[in-house]
């Protein structure tokens, strides 16, 4: 029996279909960053500048700033796995202090989400 040029085709495609797809390696360290830098809200700034873990009932830890935005900081410290999840950082220079969420530690890096802080009125209404 003789194909036509059509089904032929269409034997060919159908046989390319159920061949097994090969599975994409898995993301490098790399790439999931980028992944997360262009899922971030916020732009981040490359800065180096000093700054002091609060911890509440352990004093103070210093530590460098890398990087900020409005929404967090990634930090370098000595000890990372020490941090618990919450805690507070001083920019010592700037005079600033923000409470934050641990959100990930690798090696001597730290990932920190700011806390959103609101004023609120009562009493009076004053503030």
């Amino acid at each position: 029996m003789v194909k036509s040029m059509d089904e032929e085709k269409l034997q060919r495609r159908l046989a390319g279909l159920t061949q097994t797809p090969v599975a994409a390696p898995p993301p490098t360290e790399s790439e999931n960053e980028a992944r997360q830098r262009t899922d971030r809200t916020a732009r981040r700034i490359d800065v180096f500048k000093q700054g002091r873990i609060v911890v509440p009932g352990s004093g103070e830890i210093a530590c460098i700033i890398t990087d900020w935005s409005e929404n967090g900081a990634r930090i370098r410290l000595d000890d990372v796995g020490g941090l618990p999840e919450f805690v507070s950082l001083k920019v010592t220079t700037a005079g600033v202090l923000k409470r934050a969420r641990v959100i990930w530690r690798r090696a001597n890096m730290a990932g920190l989400s700011f806390l959103i802080e609101r004023k609120v009125r009562f009493g009076n209404g004053r503030m």
